[in-house]
């Protein structure tokens, strides 16, 4: 029996190999492949129960138990059930008494192949020679056991007789019988794999975005995919390869092309990633990136050229570049922060207004610029305005790393993204102190240009009505001097006194307007000698003595302080007298009673401080610091009730400047005025 066993084992292993040859034909996967699979393991199975062993009339045994287990292996359910089926079908018409024995061996076989193919997850070639071997032994392990059918104790004779044999050769056939199916299996994934795999990469090739070029050594193109023609603008490989390289490129481009190919040729090293400038079809021009590498092209190594086009994103590089210089090098403050309002990014001109650099205060809120001057309701609205996506624009006074306080003018608007959510919050700011500073000025310039025209208009009426009034006064009492020659001579020396003393207001207004000219030409020259200080003041105060006699101000005390020793400076005595005589006229014009006072105040080593004080009516607080100027008087009811050029105060100051000195005054209404000023002994 081991013989025969034997022999029907080595037939079935042959036919098992006509089983991986014929499946090879056809796709494992498909319904009819496993329909074909099961009607070749049934016809096997058939011919190995014609060369079968016959026990006793009716009982054979076979390898059928071999083959049927390996197709619920290999072959799966439908496989397996289908060989089944035709098995027994042939054992039930072979008959006898061991048919339900027979019957119940096949499909015992089929299922232990079943189980042991889903304990390894549907793949069989994985199974090692262990378990190829083990599952022989419980295959035909269920094979003696189904022998129990046969009748009577026919079934423990036999299996007594037969279980030496079969548990010796069947599983041993079973393990030879899964080798052999399980490398041909292998054999047909691996090749359906790589046949896989060229596919894939022939798809790959052809519908890769990238331009796909195979080419020889000696330069010849063997291959180019859609993509790479599409590039070029060509419609097929042919007019790729019949149109010149010198036209697929730009000038420049085919230089350097000319260039590397000279070093490979050479065998130099030429990067094999490169950018080139090519010529499309129509004539444009396209940005291409290059990258040159080996591969296997029908078994053979050839070069593939691998080409992507970025013209689009070059130039969106070169937008966000020229975009990021303008950001870095904007003259204005450029500030970037997340919705929550944290600084993400400031530019250069930020670090340069406000001192801060730009790691003191990414990661930090704007409010570090913050001066405290600008109320909450003006940030709230701002907040409000850019959160509702909106642009806001306002003047900041922020505050810098020094203290210093600034003003910037802002525009704040929001950055949304596609599904029109703000990421992120931008603003542009300029410094605009300096601007603020230059309006302000102008302002003050105009409202000082308005009220010099307004001042102007009312000195030239003034001055009409200043000229005018002694030379009426000049002319009249001239008139009547000449035309009535019986006046007393009382009179008319009253009357040459009136006209002396016009003539002499009027001599004053003349000067004045002689000297403010000079002033301002700078045609007015200091000339300093040394002055005895006690006897010109002395003089001065005769001077004006007689002065407020002859204007009928008796009631008016006139006082003269000074040191009682001798003082020598060294000064122009005619501009001296004329500053100090204008202060004197001036307070004797304002002072209706009580007394004027003038002198000397304080001595030192460089400078001598003279004042000049009345009990006059006293001069506003807001008026104090324009007093100086030309054509001011403290107001317009002054120029009308005192009269007046309004240039007196104006030459003394700048008298006393061009002296060296300064003057200052101190003055309540009601309470009188004292001017005081000084000038350099020397």
């Amino acid at each position: 029996m081991f013989n025969d066993l034997i022999q029907n084992s080595s037939l079935l292993i042959a036919l098992s190999v006509l089983y991986g040859i014929l499946t090879r034909t056809c796709k494992a996967d498909t319904f009819g492949c496993k329909i074909i699979g099961g009607i070749l393991f049934g016809t096997i199975t058939v011919a190995a129960m014609k060369m079968s062993i016959q026990y006793n009339t009716g009982v054979i045994y076979d390898g059928r138990s071999i083959v049927l287990t390996l197709s619920g292996l290999f072959g799966g359910g439908i496989t397996g059930i289908i060989s089944a089926l035709i098995a027994a079908a042939y054992r039930t018409y072979l008959g006898g008494a061991g048919v339900w024995a027979g019957t119940a061996t096949i499909f015992t076989s089929v299922l232990v192949g079943f189980a042991f193919r889903r304990l390894h997850y549907n793949k069989p070639e994985l199974l090692k020679i262990p378990m190829l071997f083990g599952m022989g032994v419980v295959s035909h392990l269920c094979m003696l056991a189904c022998q129990l059918l046969l009748p009577g104790s026919a079934g423990v004779h036999i299996i007594e007789e037969i279980w030496i044999p079969v548990m010796l050769v069947l599983p041993l056939g079973t393990l030879l019988m899964g080798l052999l199916l399980a490398t041909d299996k292998k054999r047909l994934l691996a090749e359906k794999s790589l046949r896989r795999s060229e596919e894939n990469f022939r798809r790959s090739m052809d519908e890769s975005p990238l331009g796909m070029r195979i080419l020889t050594s000696n330069g010849q193109t063997l291959y180019v995919n859609k993509a790479l023609l599409s590039i070029y603008g060509f419609s097929c490989f042919e007019e790729f390869t019949q149109t010149r390289v010198e036209k697929r490129y730009t000038e420049e481009s085919l230089k350097l092309h000319e260039q590397r190919k000279e070093k490979r040729k050479n065998g130099e090293y030429v990067d094999p990633e490169y950018e080139i400038d090519i010529v499309r079809k129509d004539g444009q021009i396209r940005h291409i990136q290059v990258l040159r590498k080996t591969i296997n092209w029908d078994d053979t190594p050839q070069l593939q050229i691998i080409y992507q086009d970025f013209t689009e994103r070059k130039k969106a590089e070169d937008l966000l570049l020229l975009l990021g210089r303008s950001t870095e090098q904007s003259p204005v403050s450029i500030v970037i922060t997340n919705p929550r309002g944290t600084i993400e990014y400031v530019n250069p001109k930020f670090t340069e207004t406000t001192g801060y650099g730009a790691e003191e205060v990414i990661g930090k809120k704007p409010g570090i610029l913050k001066s405290g001057e600008q109320p909450k309701e003006f940030y709230d609205n701002l907040w409000k305005t850019i959160r509702r996506g909106k642009e806001w624009r306002g003047e900041f006074h922020n505050r810098k790393k020094n203290g210093e306080l600034y003003w910037e003018s802002a525009v704040i608007s929001s950055i949304v993204n596609k599904s029109g959510n703000i990421t992120h919050y931008i603003e542009a700011k300029e410094d605009i102190t300096e601007k603020k500073m230059i309006i302000a000025d102008l302002k003050m310039s105009k409202e000082k240009a308005e009220e010099s025209d307004r001042l102007k208009s009312a000195f030239l009426a003034n001055m009409s009505h200043e000229i005018r009034t002694p030379l009426n006064s000049i002319l009249g009492f001239s008139d009547m001097l000449t035309e009535d020659s019986e006046l007393s001579q009382e009179v008319k020396e009253e009357y040459f006194s009136i006209i002396n003393r016009n003539a002499d207001n009027l001599l004053q207004i003349i000067d004045d307007i002689l000297d403010i000219s000079k002033l301002d030409t700078g045609q007015v020259k200091i000339i300093k000698r040394p002055i005895d200080l006690l006897q010109t003041l002395n003089e001065l105060f005769v001077q004006f003595q007689r002065k407020i006699s002859e204007t009928g101000k008796e009631n008016i005390v006139l006082k003269l302080k000074i040191p009682d020793f001798p003082v020598s400076m060294n000064t122009d005595k005619v501009r001296f007298n004329q500053i100090v005589s204008n202060l004197l006229s001036n307070s004797g014009k304002f002072t209706h009673h009580g007394e004027i006072e003038f002198g000397v105040m304080e001595i030192t080593e460089q400078q001598i401080t003279f004042f000049v004080s009345d009990t006059g009516i006293g001069i506003e607080k807001a008026v104090q610091s324009a007093i100086f100027e030309r054509f001011r008087q403290a107001t317009d009811s002054t120029t009308r009730l005192y009269g007046g050029t309004g240039l007196g105060l104006a030459i003394v100051k700048n008298l006393i400047e061009l002296m060296g000195g300064e003057i200052y005054l101190e003055s309540e209404i009601g309470n009188g005025t004292t001017f005081k000023f000084w000038l350099p002994i020397k």
